[in-house]
This record gives structure tokens, sequence and C-alpha cells, in this order.
């Protein structure tokens, strides 16, 4: 039996996820949080490797830190995983939204709390993750550029998957009601030139929202049975935007880009166009032939 050295190699675990594996501290906190901790208890044998893994269900993220452990070892070619069940795996189904439905839950989410209809906008307008709603500070929204033409979308830039930095849009009102929070708290005021509030807003380096992702995903779901019955998670938003943008003809290669993608088949995926849409589409070119 080889006992491994409990606890003292973590700073260097952590260090190798972070620098050589290019892992996210989310993850390097789940890895060590839940399974790290639990696994250098036990003797490094390939039996307790696959006993390890069966009472974690052999799920995707536990293999992922054995693997990534093993590596670290420099022991990953002396161990195998146990087999993954063949089969297809249940996939969460993504339900439509249309953009009536968009707009009772946004409107909703306003009447009930302003902040709320914020979020809501910068996750519908911007097809964000709802990770990436903490990446916003008051300093990532373009405030030069905006207050040229506040009756414009505003763009601001968050941070995506893999620390990748991409600009995204937000509808005007949710701008307007950020401005008026600003003022009712005197962080700005009403005699201030033009010039002096974008200065202080770019000056602010602090997210928007402190909060976490599943406090977000609880609110856009309960605001979200509230407005129209049913109950919407943030991916959802998500998708069904990337399915307006392409219902109001923006090319799919831009909804690639807007959303993050760096594979247009994932966009693809997030596209929910009807059949019967398809066919009158083709029905429409065709008459001229």
């Amino acid at each position: 039996m080889e006992t491994q050295k409990t606890g003292e190699n973590v700073q260097e675990y952590h260090d190798f996820l972070k620098k050589s594996k290019g892992l996210s501290d989310r993850t390097i906190f789940l890895y060590i949080s839940t399974y790290y901790r639990h696994f250098v208890k036990l003797d490094l044998t390939q039996k307790n490797i696959d006993r390890f893994l069966m009472a974690k269900n052999n799920n995707f993220v536990a293999r992922a830190f054995i693997k990534s452990y093993l590596e670290f070892l420099k022991r990953d070619k002396e161990f195998d995983l146990p087999k993954v069940k063949s089969g297809r795996t249940k996939k969460r189904i993504i339900r439509d939204i249309s953009k009536s439905e968009i707009q009772k839950i946004r409107s909703y989410c306003y009447n009930h709390k302003v902040k709320d209809g914020i979020m809501f906008d910068l996750i519908y307008y911007g097809a964000l993750r709802r990770t990436e709603i903490l990446t916003i500070k008051t300093n990532s929204f373009d405030w030069d550029d905006w207050f040229e033409d506040p009756d414009l979308l505003c763009s601001f830039k968050i941070t995506g998957k893999g620390k990748k930095e991409r600009n995204v849009l937000v509808d005007p009102k949710a701008i307007k009601e950020l401005l008026n929070i600003y003022l009712d708290r005197g962080f700005l005021n009403s005699h201030m030139e033009i010039w002096d509030v974008i200065t202080k807003l770019k000056s602010v380096d602090d997210p928007l929202f402190k909060t976490t992702e599943w406090s977000i995903w609880n609110k856009i779901k309960a605001n979200s049975q509230k407005a129209i019955g049913r109950s919407v998670r943030p991916h959802e938003i998500r998708h069904a935007r990337a399915t307006h943008m392409l219902e109001d003809g923006v090319p799919i290669r831009d909804i690639q880009i807007y959303l993050g993608h760096s594979s247009i088949g994932t966009t693809e995926i997030y596209l929910h166009v009807k059949q019967k849409s398809s066919l009158d589409k083709v029905r429409q070119l065709s008459k001229g032939l």
C-alpha cells in the first residue's frame, strides 16, 4: 500500500492547476474542497481510485479531478479510470422563450425590484452566462460612447470562459436605471458636469452585483415563475437571445462572436429555429426559381 502525503502538497497541487492546467479559481476550489481533501486520505491504489469514483457516480468532474491529480504526481500512466457507461447522456431540455414572454419577465423584474430588472436586461441583451454577470463592474461600461447618445444600446465588457474578454450590449433602460440608483445614493448628483460623471463612473472598479451564481439562478427562476407561470433558467435566456438575434437577421457568425463561442457548431446548438420557420424561408427563396 502507498500512503499519500496528506495535505502536504495542497499548495503545489493548487499551483499546478492554476499555472499548468489553466483552470479557473472556481474549478480549483471545487477540486480541492470537494475531492482532494477526501482522496488524499486514501492509499493510492487502483482499487481506491475505482471506489472513490464509483462513490461519486463516476461523474465527469470527479474524473477530471483524479486525472489532474495523477498528472500532478506524474503517475497518470500507472492507473486507469473506470469506464463511463455507454449510452446517451440525459440532457437538460432548453425550452423556447418567446419575445413576448421575455418582455413579461422583464417588466415583472423591474416592477419587483429595479436591480432585478437591470440584472435581467444584462443577461438577456448580453446573452450572458450567469458566471459572467459576476464579472461586471461599474467601469465595465463604455460610458464615453453611451453618453454621446443615451438612446442607443450601451456596450460593456465581460470576462467569459477561459478568462476571455468580449464586448456585448444592453438596453439603455438598464443604464438609466443604474444611474438613478447612483443618484439616489448620492454617488452622483444632477449638478455634475457630464465629464465629471463619466470620470467618476470609470473610477469604480467594484462588482455591480455582490452575489453568487446560485442566487442569480434562483432569482431569475422565481421572477419568471411569477411573470409567466413557469420557471426559466438564466441559460435558457441566453439561448433565447441567440435565437431572437437570428430571427432578426443577425448572421450566425456574428452571433458566435457575440456569445463567445470558439466553435460555430456550439452556436448552432443554441439556435431554436422551428422547422416551419425554416420551410417558410425555403419557400420564399424558391419562388423566383
